[in-house]
């Protein structure tokens, strides 16, 4: 797109935020870590019926594919959660590669995570 910049003229990068709000978003931050890390979460909002919600789950498994840690029940938009490197009897799992998944509404994602110890 070619738009005054104040200056002259040029070509601009053009977004469209709806389009980038029509999927779900997972982000692990820090990655690697050590300790805790926060798994950000954002759903899309879809046109529901009163006060329905999306529901979601986030799901931590090894490389094997068993899972370690779950986080059931959230809901919709802009959340997040913290995993503290440990499995869902509290006890800390090995270091190394891990993936947590997102999963709502026909919506899936997945995205690697590494411990460090």
């Amino acid at each position: 797109m070619v738009q005054n910049l104040g200056w002259g003229y040029g070509i601009a990068e053009q977004t469209n935020p709806k389009s980038e709000n029509q999927s779900p978003r997972l982000i692990v931050s820090p990655n690697p870590f050590r300790g805790k890390t926060e798994i950000r979460y954002e759903i899309p909002d879809k046109k529901v019926i009163g006060s329905q919600q999306s529901v979601a789950s986030i799901k931590i498994f090894d490389p094997t594919g068993r899972l370690v840690k779950s986080f059931s029940d959230l809901h919709n938009s802009g959340h997040s959660v913290c995993w503290f490197g440990d499995d869902d009897l509290n006890r800390k799992v090995s270091e190394g590669i891990y993936f947590v998944r997102l999963k709502t509404n026909g919506f899936e994602l997945t995205e690697k995570v590494i411990l460090m110890i």
